[in-house]
Order: structure tokens, then C-alpha cells, then sequence
């Protein structure tokens, strides 16, 4: 299951006065906050989706869409916050958005 391979929560980084004046401090800061909110929507949407297939909660038009995406083997439309191709299967970016995670 794809959400056994995702991380809990990722860990942001520690913001220190003598950091904040290196600009590449302030593009990984940007990088782990922008994957790190990813992360919670990823984690969140695939939680509504299986609770909603465990007969938990009842679906809605947001879950369905997730869960047709999924389905078709499509990366939801509001996952795409970086580029990659366009042809990628939604198991092709989830391999992908683990790589960076780690």
C-alpha cells in the first residue's frame, strides 16, 4: 500500500539567525516546507480514500476524484507542486515523492 511508504510527517529544518543568511539554507527551507505541506495533503487525501473504502466515511466529489485518479493510476492534479513529466503514472510520482522525502 502507498501509504505505508510515506513518512509519518517530515522534519522541518531549525532556523538559526546565522542560516537565514545563506541563500541555500533558504531554498532547502523552502524545499522541506513546500514537500512537508505536500506530504500532510498526500497522507490526508489517502486516508480519506480508504476510509471511505473500509465504509468509515462517506464519500464525497473530492474523495472520488482522488480515488478515479488513483484508480487510472493518475497523479492528482494538486499533488503536481514540482515538475515532472507528464506521461508518470501516479506509482511512478509516489516512488519519485518518497526519493525526495528521503
Amino acid at each position: 500500500m502507498y501509504l505505508d511508504r510515506l513518512p509519518d510527517n517530515l522534519e522541518t529544518l531549525v532556523r538559526e539567525a546565522a542560516l537565514v543568511k545563506i541563500p541555500m539554507f533558504r531554498f532547502l527551507e523552502r524545499e522541506v516546507f513546500i514537500l512537508s505541506s505536500l506530504l500532510k495533503t498526500v497522507v490526508r487525501d489517502f486516508k480519506m480514500v480508504l476510509d471511505v473504502c473500509t465504509g468509515e466515511a462517506k464519500s464525497n466529489q473530492y474523495t472520488k476524484a482522488i480515488a478515479e485518479n488513483l484508480h487510472a493510476d493518475i497523479v492528482p492534479k494538486h499533488w503536481k507542486k514540482y515538475i515532472v513529466p507528464d506521461t508518470w503514472t501516479a506509482s511512478e510520482w509516489l516512488n519519485d515523492f518518497r526519493k525526495r522525502l528521503d
